[in-house]
Order: C-alpha cells, then structure tokens, then sequence
C-alpha cells in the first residue's frame, strides 16, 4: 500500500515530536445523496450512521432512520452534509 506524501510530510513531524498522531474523524458514515429525493439540496452527502460517541454525534448530527409509514421513502434524511471547513462537499 502506497502513502501519498502530503500525507507523510504531515504526519511523520509530529510522530517525532509526539511519538503519535490521532487522526481526524467525523464519526459518521454518509451516502451519496443522489440516492434520495430531497428539496433544495444539489451537493452533499446523507449521514447515513452515525458513531454515538463521534464528533458528529457531539453536535447532533443524526443518521438515516427508517420510514415505516412509506415504501417509496424507505429512510428519513435528517442531515445532509454540505461543506466541511467551509469547503463544499462535491459529488465526486
């Protein structure tokens, strides 16, 4: 397996200084939101599970829940991502 070294170049200063690194996380799994029919949103990703003790559990960021009541709408949307830093979130 291949590092890319930008990644190495962050890293490996404070693996030396440090002796470890504790890499980000948001604690959430998403999908693609083209997978859904949701208004007024073009970009993002649906957060589809979330980690209870993740950061974005933190901040009330809640998952995918199933849609009893509907078999066309088999999930409920409750957050969409739609940038992170600022920085839009794109379908790649």
């Amino acid at each position: 397996m291949a590092i890319p070294s930008n990644t190495i170049q962050k890293i490996v200063p404070k693996l030396i200084l440090q002796h470890s690194y504790k890499h980000p996380w948001l604690g959430v799994d998403v999908t693609d939101l083209s997978n859904f029919v949701v208004v007024n949103h073009h970009c993002g990703a649906v957060a589809q599970d979330v980690d209870p003790d993740g950061p974005a559990a933190k901040i009330d960021i809640e998952g995918l829940e199933p849609n009893m009541s509907s078999i066309s709408d088999p999930f409920i949307v409750h957050d969409i991502i739609t940038a992170i830093n600022g920085l839009p979130v794109k379908k790649q």
